[in-house]
């Protein structure tokens, strides 16, 4: 099994971040959460301490030059958690299936909420349109790089209001501890409503380890492929809230 903060690092080298590009002041933070062009995305930044945790990680894999692969995240061979102290696995999954050679194997659940009268209610298809557009982004890597394959293993559906328009803020956090399965290797995803115009938010790998129900990536229904969320309505915001599910800022 590989944490999830050395799975960043790669996913860095990968992209080619340089560790000044990845390093911020305290008050490059500050300004970041105030600063209304960031309301699309709703992610929480990294506290400082977290920044340099991801760094300290980012340098020490620059150091070693040549990345060892691993074998996958996720699966029946337990662990697979991210921070010392890591826990809060919950269910049993079936083991991911990727077939394309990927580096890493991600199980993914995949979490339907809807609203008062079916609203939200993604179909099936949706569903699989969006994953083809995450493999896609995670599957296209230069050559020396590490590859991501997601494998949805379940999906569930829960008619709940109070969730479908919550979800970001305090009725996310009883959504997510009520739904959320597997362990730290798991992505899981909620599709819902977010309010005040977020299109999606999602925790670091840092944050596992103090609160693993939180662990995972909300994003809005309507901005996955066929939604309405013109122009956010190509699948491409979970591509980046998956982004900084594995690390990236």
């Amino acid at each position: 099994m590989i944490s999830r903060i050395h799975s960043f690092t790669a996913l860095a080298l990968i992209l080619g971040f340089a560790p000044g590009a990845v390093a911020q002041s305290d008050s490059a933070w500050e300004n970041a959460n105030d600063n209304a062009d960031f309301k699309r995305c709703g992610t929480k930044h990294p506290t400082p301490r977290e920044a340099k945790l991801i760094e300290d990680n980012f340098r020490k894999q620059l150091a070693r030059q040549n990345l060892k692969k691993p074998k996958g995240v996720g699966g029946g061979n337990g662990g697979g958690g991210t921070d010392p102290g890591d826990g809060g696995t919950t269910g049993v999954l079936p083991d991911p299936s990727c077939t394309s050679g990927a580096d890493v194997c991600v199980p993914v659940v995949f979490h339907v909420v809807t609203g008062r009268r079916g609203a939200g209610d993604v179909s099936d298809q949706q569903i699989d349109a969006q994953m083809d557009v995450l493999n896609a982004a995670f599957m296209g890597v230069d050559s020396g790089g590490m590859s991501y394959e997601f494998d949805l293993v379940k999906t569930t559906r829960s008619s709940n209001s109070k969730w479908y328009t919550g979800c970001y803020g305090g009725q996310g956090d009883r959504m997510k501890s009520a739904l959320r399965e597997g362990d730290a290797s798991t992505l899981n995803i909620y599709s819902c409503s977010p309010s005040g115009g977020i299109l999606g938010y999602a925790t670091f790998p840092t944050s596992y380890g103090s609160n693993p129900l939180a662990d995972g990536v909300v994003i809005l229904d309507e901005s996955m492929p066929g939604g309405t969320a013109t122009p956010y309505n190509e699948g491409d915001t979970l591509t980046h809230e998956v982004g900084h599910w594995l690390g990236l800022y």
